[in-house]
């Protein structure tokens, strides 16, 4: 799959100090990079280092800085707020100094350590509409209006906006095809027919995957998903089939799902940031993502209650999940 690559040190002057790093892949290159308007490829390399060292997830500190310079070009924070930093974007050394504040817990980099949902609370001021975040996780770099399966995905995702728990992308974008789940392409990205479904066939499969431990991109490369399942089974010394893998993997969705309703999540929180509802990407043939019609087709898809968003009682009751349900219903 080749995902993995080592970094020289570059030049001038984000040369870093040695050479060998852990080099930029998509998510880096794009949310330190283009979401922040920096396109120099040794500034993003030395912010990516920066946040490996740290310990810092780079999506979230993409997001949270491109969410603090668009509050900064719009007026609603400045200098003062900043510490000085001049948040423009493009603004490479404001952005590396805002990575060594954030980790640190400096200045404003005590308040963005929060996450943008958090801070955009605190800062207020209309900063809420610039914090493009699902349950207080910040967005990757798939924009869903491109790809209407995407839309119930983060919005639903257990852990808030995560391309790691079934994303329809490149089922919906390029072509994939799995015979073996009843998801026979093309698809057309931007029609909302069965994205309801085709989402959750997507995470089923991804959940079970990730019990393996399995690079996630492995999905999609190695021909005939019934390896995942042979070797499965190699391994455990079970017997089960694709069917009762795909079982697993929707089992795993609603247990996470029944976690987060125990705790307060309810359906309210099964959103989107309005600029994806309501501002269309000309990108994207000026499409918004049509959540009001996906939704419920996911629920229904999910056997979850349209009203509150729960795992109904004979879903949890057909997974095996007696005690969660019981826990939840009585």
């Amino acid at each position: 799959i080749a995902c993995r690559r080592v970094a020289k040190e570059g030049e001038g002057k984000y040369k870093l100090k040695e050479g060998g790093v852990e080099g930029v892949e998509y998510e880096n290159l794009s949310m330190l990079g283009s979401n922040c308007g920096i396109d120099d490829i040794f500034a993003i390399n030395l912010m990516n280092d920066l946040c490996n060292r740290y310990g810092l997830d780079t999506i979230s500190t993409g997001g949270v800085i491109a969410f603090a310079m668009e509050c900064y070009e719009r007026g609603i924070i400045d200098k003062k707020d900043t510490d000085g930093l001049e948040l423009k974007f493009g603004n490479a050394d404001a952005a590396i100094e805002l990575i060594h504040k954030i980790a640190k817990r400096e200045g404003i980099g005590n308040l963005l350590a929060e996450g943008s949902r958090r801070a955009s609370q605190i800062i207020g001021k209309g900063s809420e509409k610039y914090a493009i975040q699902v349950k207080g996780l910040e967005m990757p770099a798939h924009d869903p209006r491109a790809f209407q399966g995407g839309g119930p995905h983060y919005a639903c995702c257990p852990e808030g906006a995560d391309h790691m728990e079934g994303i329809t992308l490149s089922i919906e974008a390029f072509g994939f095809s799995f015979k073996e789940l009843g998801i026979i392409g093309p698809y057309n990205r931007f029609d909302t027919e069965g994205k309801g479904e085709l989402a959750k066939k997507v995470e089923d499969w991804w959940n079970f995957v990730n019990t393996m431990g399995w690079c996630l991109f492995s999905a999609y490369r190695y021909g005939d998903i019934n390896r995942f399942v042979i070797a499965y089974n190699a391994v455990t010394g079970l017997n089960i089939d694709l069917k009762e893998a795909l079982r697993i993997g929707e089992r795993m969705y609603n247990l996470k799902r029944a976690f987060n309703y125990k705790h307060g999540i309810r359906k309210e929180e099964d959103t989107l940031p309005e600029r994806l509802l309501k501002e269309p990407n000309k990108r994207a043939e000026n499409s918004v993502v049509k959540l009001e019609i996906t939704l419920p087709q996911y629920y229904r898809a999910r056997g979850w209650d349209e009203k509150t968003g729960a795992p109904k009682k004979e879903k949890l009751l057909e997974l095996g999940l007696n005690e969660i349900a019981k826990d939840i219903y009585g």
